[in-house]
């Protein structure tokens, strides 16, 4: 009871929230909540469920939403969807805010129909995934995306993290979309919260995972096992075709090679850019220790542990991390992540030499 008198970002409240959280997840929202003392209430988190910013009958976009939902339930064509949306948009919309419109309206639809259960919205999504790629084809789509289903998930981040992953499974969005996203202002308040960091986490472990598949796959074809005593017979057509499906791996291994640079370089990039402006805010009111603001001591710790944990990926790019990110006169307490990242990469340096010699 004590750790309800302190500040909500202190470690003792966040534990306790958190961990609410997580018994929420694994049984049943009532029963757990009647365990719980009623002086934990303001801690405790509301019961999860959806946000659908159409169902309210005042909303001037209600009916509309409320029709579109009506063509999903009914497994309408997209091209009935896609003829539906043109003549339903008002045509004094300039066509970036007709696309943003739909968007909005067709995503949230979409998971409002799969809101019973995953296997629901997975449906939906499959059936109309040639609709949702297509309203994302630009970075900033993809981030619209994003922030649309985290509205409609908003109070229920354990759905919110697995649609997203699913999400990024169809290739509707990518990992940049969802590293860019975490690192918005309307997020900044989030910073203690677990939900957020597991997003990244899981967004920047699928990256990589991609990443080792591509290259086992490309090893496996170079470096087929050998079975002594076997005549190799393999045709001349069999050999080209090897050839061939050598040089598409190759290429694959190349783009999600880059694609985990672009993610990991965005990461650091966003982190350095939220604590830095977080460092001038706390100057100009004359803060002396940054690490006495409970905010700044979460951000930065997690800055820290992502700097560890994928010090592996990060070092085979740190020249150009340098080069981007580390500014002249950069504030010690920033770049000493840097520096830690690069020590890390010397120390296992060191190990590989020792061990070969």
């Amino acid at each position: 009871e004590n750790a309800l008198k302190l500040d909500p970002l202190h470690p003792k409240v966040c534990f306790l929230r958190e961990t609410f959280q997580k018994m929420v997840r694994y049984s049943y929202y009532e029963r757990i909540k009647s365990t719980i003392p009623d002086e934990f209430s303001a801690i405790f988190p509301i019961e999860p469920s959806t946000n659908f910013k159409y169902e309210d009958s005042a909303h001037p976009l209600h009916s509309l939403a409320e029709t579109l939902l009506g063509k999903i339930r009914k497994r309408a064509s997209t091209e009935d969807v896609q003829t539906y949306f043109k003549e339903m948009l008002s045509p004094e919309l300039s066509a970036e805010d007709k696309e943003q419109t739909m968007r909005d309206i067709f995503i949230q639809c979409v998971l409002m129909q799969g809101c019973k259960s995953f296997s629901h919205v997975l449906n939906v999504i499959e059936r109309y995934l040639s609709i949702l790629q297509s309203l994302n084809e630009t970075a900033e789509n993809k981030v619209h995306t994003v922030k649309i289903v985290a509205e409609f998930w908003k109070n229920n981040t354990q759905f919110l993290g697995i649609l997203l992953d699913k999400l990024l499974n169809y290739r509707v969005i990518d990992a940049s979309s969802i590293i860019t996203w975490l690192f918005t202002d309307e997020m900044e308040k989030e910073v203690s919260k677990s939900y957020m960091w597991e997003i990244m986490k899981n967004t920047i472990n699928k990256v990589i995972s991609r990443v080792k598949q591509v290259q086992y796959k490309l090893e496996s074809l170079m470096n087929p096992p050998a079975d002594s005593g076997i005549i190799d017979i393999t045709s001349d057509l069999d050999k080209k075709v090897n050839a061939d499906e050598l040089r598409n791996i190759e290429n694959t291994l190349n783009n999600v090679t880059r694609e985990q640079k672009e993610v990991l370089l965005t990461l650091v990039n966003l982190f350095v850019e939220m604590l830095n402006n977080k460092l001038k805010e706390y100057k100009e009111q004359g803060v002396q220790d940054p690490m006495s603001k409970l905010w700044f001591w979460w951000a930065y710790g997690f800055f820290k542990e992502i700097g560890r944990t994928y010090q592996p990926q990060i070092s085979t790019f740190i020249v150009t991390l340098e080069t981007i990110v580390v500014v002249p006169n950069m504030d010690p307490t920033i770049s000493n992540i840097i520096e830690m990242i690069k020590a890390f990469g010397r120390v296992k340096g060191a190990s590989i030499v020792e061990d070969l010699s």
